[in-house]
């Protein structure tokens, strides 16, 4: 869904040539892909925290997911107000899809950069 939603940025700019059957599609296809990409990210992270933590990462996955939204959303519309042709304007948001898609790949150097296993708990840790 990440590279689906990407995709729908990259062809923003060509919404305003698009039929308005097209461009139903379109916004059909974008909607059902923005928001699944949040239960991906919950699902990885559910699967990857400790035991002990699952809550606490999907806490944090969350309140993440929700800041970056609301600064996207911010975005757009300083975009929209300054003149900006709305197609454009969703067209920058495709660098978070791609991100996405390379924070979560596990074979990229980039993943292990962001993402590193946490030791084992000790004894001595408290439950």
């Amino acid at each position: 869904s990440l590279m689906t939603s990407g995709a729908c940025c990259i062809a923003a700019p060509f919404c305003n040539r698009m039929s308005p059957l097209c461009f139903f599609v379109y916004i059909l296809v974008w909607g059902a892909a923005a928001p699944a990409d949040s239960a991906q990210f919950s699902s990885l992270c559910a699967q990857q925290a400790p035991p002990r933590l699952v809550g606490t990462a999907l806490t944090l996955s969350t309140c993440v997911g929700f800041a970056i939204t609301v600064a996207s959303i911010q975005m757009v519309g300083a975009l929209l107000a300054r003149g900006v042709d709305a197609g454009l304007a969703l067209f920058f948001l495709f660098p978070g899809p791609m991100l996405g898609v390379a924070a979560t790949y596990a074979h990229w150097p980039l993943h292990w950069l962001l993402i590193r296993p946490l030791p084992p708990p000790s004894s001595s840790d408290p439950p």
